[in-house]
């Protein structure tokens, strides 16, 4: 599991292969399943698709979802950028 500092830019990616998506972003979710952050895709050509996102500011376990339109029906696809979706985000030290 990724772990990743409070803010720290997050670089998430997906190849749509095969099909064609509409309305594609990634969304954040906490431990409890809220939703915390989403942003829209950027398409980058041939099927590939970024997008980043600050990690969130609380530390925790969170889990990143791609979501896109597919025709008339809305389905949900994992992302596999950041090693099986999930990572952690550790606090910061102060001395």
């Amino acid at each position: 599991m990724q772990e990743f500092n409070p803010g720290t830019a997050i670089l998430h990616k997906f190849v749509a292969s095969g099909f064609t998506v509409n309305s594609l972003h990634v969304a954040v979710y906490d431990g409890s399943e809220t939703l915390v952050d989403s942003a829209s895709a950027t398409a980058s050509g041939d099927g590939y698709y970024y997008c980043i996102l600050p990690a969130p500011t609380s530390a925790g376990l969170y889990q990143a979802k791609w979501e896109a339109l597919y025709g008339l029906d809305a389905h949900s696809v994992e992302a596999k950028s950041i090693d099986g979706v999930k990572f952690r985000v550790i606090s910061l030290e102060v001395d």
